[in-house]
């Protein structure tokens, strides 16, 4: 797609935008985000939807994840990759941590889906006691320009 057609389509509120990005304001499953369509030479290359979900209980993050798993898995099946990832097992065996340990960077969960021509990857990360929660809709075909050896 191209910028402008994204633009007709999108019924979300726009609040922002420059000559890469368009980004709306809209809501998943009742769950405030951010809708971030990203553009390379005008064509649509992704789509992003950033949570801005905030829990005292940083395990409550764990259900907002498998809730969108849950989601995207009706639209599109069971993920191909649905793992959870522990860099830092300092909380591992303490489940009640686990909130903890992702919103130090020590633990994400991620899931993708393909379809023909998109990747879709869920993932729920963190880091310095924030915790971010996203969906990620990438153009399998888009590959990204390499500088030029005479621009590095």
């Amino acid at each position: 797609m191209e910028r402008q057609q994204v633009i007709q389509l999108e019924k979300n509120k726009i609040i922002n935008q420059d000559e890469d990005n368009l980004v709306y304001e809209c809501q998943i499953n009742n769950k405030e985000c951010s809708l971030i369509y990203g553009f390379n030479n005008k064509k649509l290359v992704c789509a992003v939807y950033y949570f801005h979900i905030r829990h005292v209980n940083l395990n409550d993050y764990i259900d907002d994840y498998y809730e969108l798993q849950n989601l995207l898995a009706s639209k599109y099946n069971q993920p191909i990759l649905n793992e959870a990832v522990w860099k830092n097992n300092l909380f591992q065996n303490n489940r009640l941590k686990y909130g903890a340990a992702i919103s130090l960077g020590h633990l994400i969960y991620i899931s993708k889906w393909e379809t023909e021509k998109t990747n879709v990857m869920l993932s729920l990360t963190g880091d310095n006691y924030e915790v971010q929660l996203s969906i990620l809709y990438s153009d399998k075909n888009y590959i990204p320009e390499t500088p030029a050896t005479d621009d590095l």
